[in-house]
């Protein structure tokens, strides 16, 4: 399966892109999917402006691209970020090039940006591979409510470093059923950011 071809439009810039959200009408395709959850260093808030939020976006999205993989949901906040993806026939092998690359990229530009930076920025990442329909639906729920849990938003649609509008413009009718059947505060995740 192919990701690659995705063209967004931005402005007058035609962009290839690996953020696709899930779609209702989709197959689900045995052990493609992971969900990455990556922190700061010492849970500082390095992530605390929407500029570095969105260079640490595109760059993700550049390397999922790169290696064909597809951005499924995400959510960037100040100390960690989640991310779903689904990898090309299974192979993760690319995980922690795709990661690293994104690290080194985001921690080098907030150096240059910031001169008091002197320590790592980067502490560690994890994934989990997701393996029932069920489950990816109900993690895509918990990123999307992941801003609310940390008590930056009353409401996920007015947070923009997460893929939940991506969602509503695709299919609100989808969303709100998964949000229904499928709720996130019924997870045991590892999030003590």
């Amino acid at each position: 399966m192919e990701f690659s071809s995705v063209v967004e439009r931005r402005g007058d810039v035609l962009k290839f892109t690996s953020r696709r959200p899930y779609s209702a009408h989709e197959g689900f395709i045995t052990e493609s999917y992971l969900l990455i959850t990556a922190g700061t260093f010492q849970k500082k808030p390095f992530i605390n402006s929407d500029e570095r939020k969105s260079l640490l976006l595109e760059s993700l999205d550049f390397n999922c691209y790169k290696w064909d993989w597809r951005l499924l949901a995400f959510a960037i906040l100040d100390n960690h970020y989640h991310l779903i993806v689904q990898t090309p026939q299974g192979d993760t092998s690319r995980l922690a090039h795709i990661i690293q690359s994104a690290h080194s990229y985001s921690a080098y530009h907030w150096r240059r940006e910031d001169s008091s930076i002197r320590n790592r920025i980067w502490w560690n990442f994890w994934e989990s591979p997701l393996e029932t329909k069920d489950s990816l639906l109900q993690h895509i729920n918990y990123l999307h409510e992941n801003p609310r849990f940390h008590g930056l938003t009353d409401d996920p649609q007015n947070y923009p470093f997460s893929s939940y509008n991506s969602y509503l413009e695709v299919d609100t009718t989808s969303l709100r059923k998964w949000e229904h059947e499928y709720p996130a505060n019924g997870l045991q995740m590892i999030d003590s950011f």
